[in-house]
């Protein structure tokens, strides 16, 4: 019987290394993402995928009492469209790396290990890119698309209700008749208007930049209750017909982390002794009547260098449950390769025979992309005045 190649059985060796490695490392890092709270997961079966929605128009009609002809009426379609992307990683490693000892005397030490933390490191970035891709677009949610780091454009209005950004002051309630009117998912202080903060020195006219003057618990809940208050009145595509809209989650980040977790679950607020709803009063009922879950405090909001100008003051309201019942949420995802390494030896091919080298591969498609605009409300803060954490 022939005796088996040692560099054959060395390649098919760290050949299965590979996929429990990969695997290990997706699972742990998938732990910490909270994407799945704020946008809507979708099947994802073709490069451009078409999602046709039935636009809530349905009229019941009075025919009299002894009955009569309807008259008919065509249903208007929006047609919503993702296209995919494939996103990809590369290791490469010298083929000696695995056959000499190691700088601790084991054979084969060095390559293994640099070839593991590739693994670990990439199937980590792999794990975080959905979530990574949904908080730029729902940064970018004001443009009209978005540049990814390599220099390609996802188009951020293509699957749009009415061809606008994904928040504006300006959204149709009806996205093929624009006498019905229109309504707001978007209140920005930079663009002249006024937006309504939870926290952060923003106590001046209309939520101007005022140093030292720091929106107070008290106000950040009377602030949320305006907003509510506003989404309650939004319309079917009728005009006439409430949508019933539940805004159940905050997201924000880290700076307005103490308001908002006050303002979702204390009893007692201190606050200015005239206020109607607070003072130094129980505030257990009016907090209750909000129906608040528990808020998604983005990470990726925290202050930084990367980020605009106080941006880490804006923050966001989510239907959150209606998003998910919906047929196209706002915020939308779709996978339909999931991450997967495969890692290619000299044996598999001459390439790589020819310069001794192992060359690892990573690879996944899925498709992000904008929807319907009632399900999620941005309040945006200045974009002048000093930056506080």
């Amino acid at each position: 019987m022939g005796q088996l190649d040692p560099q054959l059985l060395l390649y098919a060796g760290l050949r299965t290394l590979v996929q429990p490695t990969y695997l290990n490392e997706y699972v742990r890092a998938a732990q910490n993402l909270k994407y799945q709270r704020f946008a809507k997961v979708m099947p994802a079966t073709a490069l451009e995928m078409h999602f046709p929605t039935l636009i809530e128009d349905a009229k019941i009609e009075d025919v009299g009492e002894n009955g009569g002809e309807v008259q008919g009426r065509e249903q208007a379609i929006g047609d919503f469209i993702f296209r995919q992307h494939v996103y990809k990683s590369l290791g490469r490693w010298n083929e000696f790396q695995f056959k000499d000892l190691s700088r601790s005397g084991n054979v084969g030490g060095e390559g293994i290990d640099l070839m593991q933390q590739h693994i670990k490191n990439h199937s980590a970035a792999a794990a975080y890119l959905p979530q990574k891709l949904l908080i730029n677009t729902l940064r970018n949610g004001t443009a009209s698309s978005m540049t990814t780091e390599n220099g390609n454009t996802i188009n951020l209005l293509q699957a749009n209700w009415d061809n606008l950004p994904l928040f504006s002051a300006s959204h149709l309630v009806h996205p093929k008749k624009s006498a019905i009117g229109t309504f707001s998912n978007y209140w920005s202080y930079t663009s002249g208007g006024t937006w309504y903060p939870l926290g952060g020195p923003f106590g001046g006219t209309d939520g101007a930049y005022s140093a030292g003057n720091y929106i107070t618990p008290i106000q950040a809940l009377q602030n949320l209750y305006y907003i509510i208050a506003q989404i309650m009145g939004i319309k079917m595509s009728d005009g006439v017909t409430p949508r019933y809209l539940r805004p159940t989650t905050l997201i924000c980040g880290p700076s307005l982390m103490e308001n908002v977790t006050l303002i979702t679950g204390a009893k007692f607020l201190a606050g200015a002794a005239s206020s109607s709803i607070g003072g130094t009063t129980d505030v257990t009922a009016a907090i209750t009547r909000l129906g608040q879950k528990e808020p998604v405090i983005l990470e990726e909001l925290a202050y930084s260098s990367q980020l605009t100008a106080n941006e880490n003051w804006d923050w966001y309201l989510l239907c959150e449950e209606d998003n998910k019942q919906s047929e196209i949420g706002c915020l939308n995802i779709g996978v339909s390769e999931p991450w997967n390494m495969k890692l290619f030896t000299p044996d598999m091919m001459l390439e790589l025979a020819k310069s001794n080298r192992l060359e690892m591969i990573g690879q996944s498609r899925m498709f992000v992309g904008v929807g319907a605009p009632h399900y999620i409300f941005k309040n945006e803060a200045p974009r002048s005045g000093v930056q506080y954490w």
